[in-house]
């Protein structure tokens, strides 16, 4: 009988293998002509989407960042709210959590149907690599393409709560786009940029490893997607917390 988290460590000790081949070959991807189709279902089929739920978010930030504010007598401050909270938190974590719940699980999905149905064995048996021709493409891709899609959200996001604050909550303008720009510096886009290709390895990588691990038929697909999914946000706000903590945390 296997004592208790063994097939947990298993599981991690594997992914941090496959992580390790995916990164080996990504150094001389093979199948480049995969990699501009995977950054289309990665970049131009979800920044959309993204860009649409990280609005809803910057209009919720906005009005509860406002409502919290004028409690404490400083409304006048909701553009420095919604400059920290947003720009370096909210809307590069939700971009991430929207790419990993389409594209990711679609990844998975792929992945364990070729699976399931053989047709990896029949690549290796054609001595094609799984890895390389699968996996690789779509991490090369996704590290390219998630810091755009995280630009895109995030400019989404401050268009979004900055309609909320002066249609909405008639906070003055100039006043809001003032108190905005002052506690961002450039570094901050270079957070965004750090955290999507961080962001796009880890949906990447994880989303690919579950399709490989694949098991128990057509069920087995789904399970596979949904546990891709999981693993990915989970992993990714953890890695948030860390990133946050090395690029903010020394900051008065």
């Amino acid at each position: 009988m296997n004592a208790p988290g063994s097939a947990w460590v298993g599981e991690i000790g594997s992914s941090a293998l496959f992580a390790w081949q995916v990164l080996r070959r990504s150094l001389r991807p093979r199948h480049g002509a995969q990699i501009l189709p995977a950054a289309y279902e990665l970049g131009a089929r979800s920044v959309l989407l993204v860009a649409v739920v990280c609005a809803f978010a910057g209009a919720m930030l906005a009005v509860q960042g406002n409502a919290t504010l004028f409690q404490l007598g400083a409304p006048e401050l909701l553009g420095t709210f919604v400059g920290y909270g947003g720009v370096r938190e909210i809307f590069p974590l939700v971009s991430a959590g929207v790419v990993g719940a389409r594209a990711g699980s679609a990844i998975a999905a792929e992945i364990a149907t070729l699976k399931l149905g053989e047709q990896l064995d029949a690549l290796t048996a054609m001595a094609v690599d799984p890895i390389a021709y699968l996996a690789v493409p779509r991490f090369i891709a996704a590290i390219l393409v998630m810091p755009l899609v995280m630009v895109f959200g995030t400019l989404a996001g401050l268009g979004a709560a900055f309609v909320t604050a002066s249609v909405q909550l008639h906070v003055d303008p100039g006043s809001y786009l003032a108190r905005l720009y002052l506690p961002l510096a450039p570094f901050d886009l270079w957070a965004i940029l750090i955290k999507g290709v961080v962001f796009g390895g880890i949906i990447a990588v994880v989303t690919a490893a579950e399709g490989f691990r694949a098991r128990g038929g057509a069920a087995g697909v789904g399970a596979a997607a949904n546990r891709a999914v999981v693993r990915a946000v989970i992993l990714g706000s953890v890695i948030n917390l860390v990133l946050s903590h090395l690029f903010f945390g020394g900051l008065p």
